[in-house]
């Protein structure tokens, strides 16, 4: 157990994970026995924790994947993809933007972080827009949705189905940081004509359910409950208003950005009830 945490404390100082070791040692502080405390420990150490360099990274990754896929038969040999997507004079125009209904409401913390993101990465101002102006765009334009992650494909599933012309345009893509295979799949079979770009994809492999399984077999866990019991009990304890222990869709997936924790990850460590303090709110 000790090892395990100098491991965390070494990833919490070299900036591998923004959450510094003091916020660590105050959540895993709630954690009461001996059971409890190795699953906290061990859920940090085995937890996909991205920063801010490595979402951009990732962003960075499906948009020259998206660009190299529409490049023009006549574009110059060694063409790079920045010229690629900011070209207004010939061939395809891109135009991006965030999978939200301004109906309700602004960008949320994700949107504004792609919004930024693609214009960091030297893509023009000009070319931001939000879903519903696929309603005049032409099958020279590609409309891009810039999401951060999909796990479930739910809430762009939902944009898609608002925003009916995005469907019906000779050209729509998404490009996308983090995408889970599940989500991956039900777009594809949901949605083939579009075209999905993303920078790295996980899988049920992620999850609590199936590392607990590698804990066990590696006899890294050697408590006679098993490690998905202990969570149980734990978030029973915890008294959360509503119960999501596995988070949505139950994919109980150990996943944090540095912005945001998603509701698919473990409710442990992003809801706050009279009993619990998360790791990091949403």
């Amino acid at each position: 157990m000790y090892q395990l945490l100098a491991t965390i404390k070494n990833l919490s100082s070299t900036g591998i994970r923004s959450i510094s070791y003091d916020e660590i040692k105050l959540w895993l502080g709630q954690f009461r026995t001996d059971e409890e405390k190795l699953l906290g420990i061990l859920i940090i150490r085995y937890m996909i924790y991205r920063n801010e360099e490595q979402m951009l990274s990732l962003i960075k990754s499906a948009l020259r994947k998206l660009a190299f896929h529409y490049i023009e038969e006549d574009d110059e040999p060694f063409i790079k993809w920045l010229q690629i997507l900011n070209r207004k004079d010939k061939g395809l125009k891109f135009t991006f933007g965030p999978p939200i209904d301004r109906e309700f409401g602004l960008p949320g913390k994700s949107g504004e972080l792609m919004i930024r993101f693609i214009q960091q990465l030297g893509i023009s101002k000009s070319s931001f827009d939000y879903p519903e102006c696929a309603t005049i765009l032409n099958d020279n334009d590609v409309y891009v949705l810039v999401d951060d992650a999909i796990l479930t494909s739910d809430q762009i599933t939902g944009i898609l189905h608002k925003f009916y012309a995005l469907k019906t345009l000779k050209n729509c893509a998404i490009v996308v940081g983090i995408i889970h295979k599940d989500g991956l799949d039900l777009l594809n079979k949901n949605f083939p004509n579009i075209n999905i770009f993303y920078g790295e994809v996980i899988t049920h492999e992620h999850s609590l359910t199936e590392i607990s399984k590698y804990w066990i077999d590696k006899r890294i866990w050697n408590y006679e409950k098993d490690p998905i019991e202990v969570y149980t009990d734990l978030c029973n304890d915890c008294e959360f208003e509503k119960p999501y222990y596995l988070g949505h869709n139950n994919q109980a997936l150990l996943l944090m950005y540095h912005h945001s924790v998603p509701d698919n990850s473990l409710q442990i460590l992003w809801d706050t009830s009279e009993k619990w303090n998360p790791l990091k709110k949403r």
